[in-house]
């Protein structure tokens, strides 16, 4: 076998170099192609992931008192971390200045908790003045015409109005997301985000909107934001839809109808699975005609030796040789 192997190298190189070198491009260039979807995959699912903040967003229902959801997102792995966030409606907002004095339609003001700059520094853009205190949304600030310093009057649900100073004037790169309906039915309409909103510290919304959230429902509620961290997630963007969706499932049967979860991670995952696999079928149509050019080529340098090998097989049974001894020698050069 090894004097057949020696004897191949060195009478019959011209054509057997020429087919490896085929049959090596053909699996190259499929294995390259493989890489380079999966990678692609991957890259599409980090990306996707990256601009969602936050991940879940839970309303709850019934209840104001957030400790037992805060607990049970806690368990789930791959927790990162989470922020509350109120709602409430309010009748107008105005100000004074210069004499003239404007005012809004309906409005909405949010109490953020301490950690949600922090936690979900995609949700504000500073514009002018500073992130600590009362903040106005770029749209209201123009509506108004008040700047940080300004006063602001707003006119509340049941209650007195109250004058607040406004510290800074911020843009919501999320509103829709921030400010999306949150219902137990998936099918439910999609609303604009509003034109107004006012955004207070948790400790000062509650001074204001504490009497509204818990007599008001139908107009003030509370949410949990709860950030996961994504190096859990798979790479293939389907994988990690369905990896996020189970992980969200396990949140909602712990919280026994406390709360409502909208997955804006699944929601946006769900259209990148399918833009990922229209690339694969892409890339697949683009590489496939030089595998498939690789392969022919090799099997027409192999097919010109077939009269070659007859004679080679003629030769062998001559001496002696049986059917396994040749195969043997034939698979040498396979």
């Amino acid at each position: 076998m090894l004097d057949w192997l020696s004897g191949l190298l060195r009478n019959r190189s011209a054509s057997i170099v020429p087919a490896a070198l085929g049959v090596a491009l053909a699996v190259c260039l499929l294995a390259l192609l493989g890489v380079f979807i999966r990678q692609s995959a991957a890259n599409m699912t980090e990306r996707a992931a990256l601009g969602i903040s936050p991940d879940w967003q839970v309303q709850m229902v019934g209840t104001t008192d957030t400790s037992a959801a805060e607990a049970a997102a806690k368990t789930i792995a791959g927790f990162k971390n989470l922020a509350i966030v109120d709602y409430a409606d309010v009748i107008s907002l105005s100000s004074t200045k210069d004499g003239t004095t404007q005012t809004t339609g309906v409005a909405k003001a949010l109490g953020l908790s301490p950690a949600f700059t922090d936690e979900f520094p995609n949700q504000l853009r500073l514009l002018s003045g500073s992130l600590s205190g009362v903040l106005l949304s770029q749209q209201t600030a123009a509506n108004l015409h008040a700047a940080p310093g300004d006063m602001v009057t707003i006119a509340r649900l049941g209650q007195p109005s109250l004058d607040i100073k406004i510290d800074g004037v911020v843009e919501l790169p999320n509103a829709d997301q921030l400010f999306q309906m949150v219902s137990a039915t998936p099918q439910a309409a999609l609303t604009a985000p509003p034109d107004n909103v006012i955004l207070f510290p948790q400790s000062q919304w509650l001074d204001g909107f504490q009497s509204q959230l818990e007599n008001l429902p139908q107009t003030a509620h509370r949410q949990i934001h709860v950030a996961i961290d994504h190096a859990v997630l798979p790479n293939n963007p389907t994988e990690a839809f369905i990896t996020s969706q189970e992980m969200a499932n396990n949140l909602s049967a712990k919280l026994s109808g406390s709360g409502v979860i909208v997955n804006n991670l699944a929601a946006r995952l769900d259209g990148v699975r399918q833009d990922s696999l229209f690339a694969r079928v892409l890339f697949l149509f683009l590489g496939m005609p030089g595998a498939i050019i690789a392969i022919l080529l090799t099997a027409m340098i192999v097919l010109s030796t077939a009269d070659r090998r007859r004679r080679e097989i003629a030769l062998l049974q001559m001496r002696g040789a049986d059917r396994s001894q040749i195969l043997k020698m034939l698979s040498i050069e396979a």
